[in-house]
């Protein structure tokens, strides 16, 4: 299979497009390119890389700044990006789930 933007693609390919018109692999670079995940597009599969890990952790960034700024009045965006970046992606996972079930931090966040 080819790529599809006919690039030299320079890392391992992160999705195959089954597109019938424009069958071919996918780079990081071509994927946010072409809109894929924004477009939910059904021809889209997702291979093991890296750069899903990388999308999933932004989202549950972004989650968990709401919720900790929301909890924490008096915390600056600093504050807030501190206490996520000590977070490892199962701690993200964790947070976020814990954040939607309850009306309090969860323990192990300071306010």
């Amino acid at each position: 299979m080819k790529q599809i933007s006919f690039r030299r693609m320079s890392s391992s390919p992160c999705g195959i497009c089954h597109n019938a018109i424009h069958k071919g692999y996918l780079s990081a670079a071509a994927v946010k390119e072409h809109s894929c995940v924004e477009k939910a597009c059904p021809w889209l599969q997702k291979l093991e890389h890296s750069y899903w890990l990388q999308c999933e952790r932004k989202r549950l960034e972004k989650k968990a700044r709401k919720y900790l700024a929301g909890r924490n009045p008096a915390w600056t965006k600093d504050d807030c990006y501190r206490e996520i970046k000590t977070m490892t992606l199962d701690g993200l996972r964790v947070f976020v789930l814990e954040c939607r079930s309850q009306t309090a931090v969860p323990e192990g966040i300071t306010a």
